[in-house]
């Protein structure tokens, strides 16, 4: 089978892991895969049809294409799959987006077979189309292997992530603050740019090559998240990366989060019940409970969220399009 992956950028976080991290094994068991940046310029996606003439599958990571370059591809490929893992019919603050809503259901109407990232993802989609995959977004346990199950004497708190979602960082600063005066830790921020910001931390720019071991030098993971019909549609990535490199992770109880999270077990969720000052001071205390959150949520991503588990899931879902 021939295979045209169309992505927005190589370097971009969904490309990389929802298309890219599958490419080998896909050729491993002989399909013949080849990848397209559909965000360079207007003639690239005009072309795209022409392009996927010889393929038997175009598969749509996340580019929405208005109808008539949809009708024009659903003429020269037998088979159209679309994958997306962020709530792409809604503005970064939860308003609806009304242009790409037109888009996304255009788009659905062609595919054969729709991927989502998360239930919430598939529930937006399953109105508009039969046949919902739900596939979440794969962390390599292989690359990124856990630290020892222990705390450190002066516990690192640790954010990852882009410099759009640094804004969920700083909305929770008054906590970070109060954690800073009631407990010893330090903060840490990773991330491709250096932003401005009231709290004291130590700043690491973001490097792919030492992504492993700079989730490795923390001992606790935030996720904060406002609640809105955007973030909803996030699939706990963070979260994910946290848990695999055995750093227990704090995350707010939005959306996928809920899932990969079980409180108190593989980590904690925050609401109007359970606050960031408490979590961190269970997890910094309660040495005991702390390696086992570490332990339980690793096993967790290798059973449910491992690339080796779900690129099995991937290929036979490919085998019986």
């Amino acid at each position: 089978m021939k295979i045209l992956f169309v992505i927005s950028r190589l370097e971009k976080p969904s490309s990389k892991f929802r298309v890219l991290a599958y490419l080998p094994w896909l050729r491993k068991n002989g399909f013949q895969c080849d990848v397209m940046e559909a965000s360079k310029g207007f003639i690239n996606r005009l072309l795209l049809p022409f392009k996927s003439l010889s393929y038997d599958v175009c598969f749509i990571q996340k580019k929405l294409l208005n109808f008539f370059e949809l009708k024009a591809l659903r003429a020269c490929v037998p088979k159209i799959i679309f994958d997306y893992d962020d709530a792409i019919l809604f503005k970064e603050d939860g308003s609806p987006n009304d242009g790409s809503r037109r888009n996304f259901i255009h788009t659905l109407e062609m595919a054969d077979l729709v991927i989502a990232g998360n239930p919430y993802l598939g529930g937006l989609a399953s109105p508009y189309h039969g046949r919902v995959l739900i596939l979440p977004t794969p962390v390599d346990t292989e690359r990124i292997l856990p630290k020892p199950f222990e705390c450190s004497s002066v516990p690192v708190i640790g954010w990852i992530g882009t410099d759009s979602t640094f804004q969920y960082f700083v909305r929770e600063e008054k906590h970070w603050q109060r954690i800073t005066q009631i407990e010893r830790v330090k903060f840490r921020v990773i991330s491709s740019s250096l932003r401005k910001l009231g709290l004291d931390f130590e700043f690491c720019r973001w490097d792919a090559e030492q992504e492993a071991e700079q989730l490795k030098g923390m001992d606790i993971g935030l996720m904060p998240l406002p609640d809105n019909a955007w973030t909803k549609g996030k699939c706990a990535f963070k979260v994910l990366q946290y848990q695999c490199a055995g750093v227990p992770a704090i995350a707010s109880r939005v959306g996928f989060n809920e899932s990969v999270i079980e409180h108190g077990k593989t980590g904690f969720l925050i609401d109007d019940h359970f606050s960031w000052e408490e979590a961190v001071y269970t997890l910094v205390h309660d040495r005991k409970l702390y390696e086992t959150i570490a332990r339980q949520a690793r096993m967790d991503v290798e059973n449910k969220y491992s690339l080796c588990h779900l690129q099995s899931v991937f290929l036979k879902t490919l085998q019986t399009l």
